[in-house]
């Protein structure tokens, strides 16, 4: 959840002035969703910002969130996700307290008229890479990617890009094999940017997120996509008719004179199967020739912190990436079984979350 699009607003009395015992006290309210409500706040003993989210304790999302979390930081949380600080219940809350981020990247680009330059898309869709391996590495599917759901970080780590929500998340390799394919009964993600297959109610596994990412880089470039504004009566017809706007809409067309390298990336995304492991360096090096591209241009080399939201002097503030290894996805393994509570919830018995609605019905 973005900290800079909500209005501050005082803690309702519900609420309590602190959670865990005292070790973090709450300031003022950032923000709500279907989830329930996120307040920003910090740590008694060393003063560090912290997000705190709270819902009804007869809810389960946040443990959902919490045992996704937990498979992702074996040791320790690499970068690209935010550190995890304490889950519990609260008086009649379930309560998350997790590493306070910045801006979403769709509050950035908004603020940058709707368009990223392709160096920005590059850089942001480099680092998002690596968030998606370690996170299919780990087994889970995030199934909801959108400008939402990537946030900066804050202070020395504005340049840094971080994946957020696993609300939607979900296995799709467990006990040693990938998940079967299904035809599912619920829509999980964001019509906007979801893959083809995901609005034809198949079972989504790593192909997905990265062809949503696609999609992402495309509305990052472009500011509208040829498939947002479509009327329809209801979210079935929608849905339709996004899909088939999607299919439709040539490639070399949907790219025109950015870099073919963006066109590139999405046509393999689309060309994956359902348990087809994902060639990520390949992919890195195709935004990588972006970037070189874009530093002949320019008569300079293309650092991480050029991204259009840090300013000049502020670059060299900047904290190094400190990016995580290509990490072994779970056929590289044999005998890859993840140790986490509560396995068969996240291979599929949980339902399936709809993505909020786009409203005006009309916007996808």
């Amino acid at each position: 959840m973005t900290t800079s699009s909500w209005r501050s607003q005082s803690a309702p009395t519900s609420v309590p002035k602190s959670v865990a015992k005292g070790s973090f006290e709450i300031s003022h309210k950032l923000g709500e969703g279907c989830f329930g409500e996120v307040y920003s706040g910090k740590c008694s003993r060393t003063g560090s910002s912290v997000a705190i989210k709270f819902e009804s304790s007869s809810k389960s999302d946040l443990q959902h969130e919490v045992s996704i979390i937990k498979m992702l930081s074996q040791s320790k949380m690499p970068q690209g996700f935010a550190q995890f600080h304490h889950f519990g219940r609260e008086g009649k809350f379930n309560c998350l307290v997790m590493e306070r981020l910045g801006s979403s990247l769709m509050d950035l680009h908004k603020a940058a008229n709707d368009r990223f330059t392709a160096r920005t898309v590059a850089l942001i869709g480099r680092q998002a890479l690596y968030c998606l391996e370690h996170l299919h590495s780990c087994g889970i599917v995030h199934r909801d990617i959108k400008p939402e759901n990537f946030m900066c970080g804050i202070g020395s780590k504005a340049s840094h890009v971080y994946l957020i929500d696993f609300g939607m998340a979900a296995k799709y390799h467990a006990n040693g094999k990938h998940t079967p394919f299904q035809q599912v009964t619920g829509f999980s993600g964001n019509l906007r940017y979801a893959s083809i297959n995901a609005h034809r109610l198949h079972s989504q596994s790593r192909r997905d997120d990265l062809e949503a990412l696609g999609h992402m880089m495309y509305f990052f470039l472009l500011g509208r996509l040829p498939w947002s504004g479509l009327p329809a009566k209801n979210w079935r017809e929608q849905n339709r008719k996004v899909m088939e706007k999607k299919e439709n809409t040539p490639l070399v067309e949907l790219n025109g004179s950015h870099p073919q390298q963006f066109r590139d990336y999405l046509a393999y995304c689309r060309s994956l199967g359902f348990t087809s492991r994902p060639d990520y360096a390949m992919l890195k090096g195709l935004f990588s020739r972006v970037l070189e591209q874009q530093a002949k241009e320019l008569g300079r080399q293309i650092e991480d912190p050029d991204l259009e939201w840090i300013k000049a002097e502020d670059k060299s503030k900047c904290a190094p990436l400190q990016l995580p290894a290509p990490g072994r996805q779970p056929e590289d393994a044999p005998a890859f079984v993840p140790r986490v509570r509560g396995l068969a919830r996240l291979c599929g018995s949980r339902p399936a979350r709809v993505g909020e609605p786009d409203l005006p019905l009309a916007i996808a």
